[in-house]
């Protein structure tokens, strides 16, 4: 998965985890999303980040990670949308007859956030990630300005919106939205390749 002057691939090694906690942290808190935290860090549901269901993938370049987007698949730890649209997310599973995933935790150095190509390829990688598994419908939760991008390149609906607590101190608002994979898919290669 060579591109550009980075290398996409799936993060085998945990120790790592805390690189991607940084610039998850950073990418939102340079954006003006959030506020800064002490200690750098933003760890949103890392009870997601270390069992089967879940894929993370990295861009490296020079053996640095300068971009991420998490991959899970429903499954006994459910997925990151649980965490705040439960409810939402409980019905979803209701009327879904397929296997549901979410996307989550796409963050990019700085240097890279002026150009959405490095965000394209990550989002192409998890795409792969969910059709490989057979997933049908995808969930993900995304700020208020990014909205209109996704629905646009990826055909997303918003299912609900609401102010949360993404790490137990910092509030934002957020939307729960979803996709037809396939479909998905299919806007994402029109728009984008």
């Amino acid at each position: 998965m060579k591109n550009k002057d980075y290398t996409i691939s799936v993060l085998e090694d945990y120790s790592r985890l805390d690189e991607i906690y940084r610039l998850t942290h950073d990418t939102l808190a340079e954006s003006g999303s959030i506020k800064r935290s002490e200690n750098g860090r933003l760890r949103t549901c890392p009870h997601l980040d270390k069992i089967p269901e879940t894929t993370i993938l990295i861009a490296e370049k020079d053996n640095r990670i300068i971009g991420t987007i998490t991959f899970t698949l429903d499954g006994p730890n459910g997925v990151h949308t649980d965490s705040w649209f439960n409810i939402e997310t409980e019905e979803v599973r209701r009327k879904t007859n397929g296997i549901i995933g979410s996307s989550w935790r796409v963050a990019t150095e700085k240097d890279y956030r002026n150009s959405r190509i490095l965000v394209l390829d990550l989002m192409k990688n998890a795409f792969k990630v969910g059709l490989e598994n057979n997933c049908t419908v995808c969930l993900f939760t995304f700020l208020n300005k990014h909205i209109r991008i996704y629905q646009r390149i990826m055909a997303a609906e918003v299912l609900a919106k609401k102010s949360v607590s993404i790490d137990g101190n910092i509030q934002t608002e957020l939307n729960f939205m979803k996709i037809d994979v396939k479909n998905g898919w299919n806007r994402f290669k029109q728009v984008h390749e």
